[in-house]
């Protein structure tokens, strides 16, 4: 089996003291910004609160994140000395007239113990070499995963987010859905983990799947016929299964 983890953009780290960086070549929007203006104390503010939250990491602006004359919620993202390659993001939410923090910190924190956890289950699931790719949920909402977080406690929460694509290799040969639907819930209702997204595409023998690596998005763009199956698996209750 190949574990394969999809590709984060190259970003940069955060100027003087992590505040937003008004250097040439930094955040447009941010370039030569007072210090007083809204933007920059957004940003020191959502900072503040990213340190405050995890003091065993430091966290650095990278960029803004959304957001706009009239919204209720503004967003930055960030990156870590733990996780330099990271996107992480932060928001503010006015909730009732109150302010609301969020981030989604705990999945750069957890991503490679929730990619063995997955290659673990899947290796139980397939007897056949298969490449997953392992997906980044988006900030969605207000609600944010308090610090002291464990992972199991985090993988058995809706709100963690967690979906992954596999791509099968052509050994697998012809497919039995209903068997295939029954092995994997099987091996994944074993395990206290929510997925809220899977994917599992089965490769023929012309569809290059040797010399897929990173490139998830071309290949599913160029071999857009390929048998399909989406799940929906809620650790110990009952998942979900489309065809295509």
């Amino acid at each position: 089996m190949i574990a394969v983890a999809s590709s984060c953009a190259d970003v940069g780290v955060g100027s003087r003291n992590g505040l937003p960086p008004d250097s040439p070549g930094d955040v447009a929007v941010h370039s030569g910004t007072p210090e007083s203006s809204d933007s920059f104390v957004l940003g020191r503010r959502l900072l503040e609160y990213m340190n405050s939250k995890y003091h065993d990491d430091n966290f650095h602006y990278v960029s803004p994140s959304g957001g706009g004359l009239g919204y209720s919620e503004r967003s930055i993202i960030v990156n870590s000395d733990r996780f330099p390659d990271a996107r992480i993001g932060v928001r503010l939410s006015e909730v009732d007239g109150e302010d609301v923090f969020a981030d989604n910190y705990h999945h750069f924190k957890f991503e490679n113990q929730i990619r063995e956890r997955l290659d673990e289950i899947l290796a139980g699931a397939f007897s056949w070499d298969y490449k997953l790719f392992f997906g980044n949920p988006p900030l969605v909402g207000t609600f944010s995963f308090p610090a002291e977080t464990t992972f199991e406690d985090y993988i058995a929460n809706d709100r963690s987010s967690i979906m992954f694509t596999v791509v099968v290799s052509p050994d697998f040969g012809a497919v039995d859905r209903s068997a295939f639907e029954i092995g994997f819930n099987e091996a994944f209702a074993r395990e206290d983990i929510f997925i809220v997204d899977a994917g599992v595409f089965f490769a023929d023998e012309t569809n290059g799947y040797n010399e897929l690596e990173n490139n998830l998005t071309a290949f599913l763009r160029d071999n857009s016929k390929l048998l399909y199956m989406n799940a929906w698996l809620p650790g110990t209750r009952e998942a979900r299964f489309e065809w295509s």
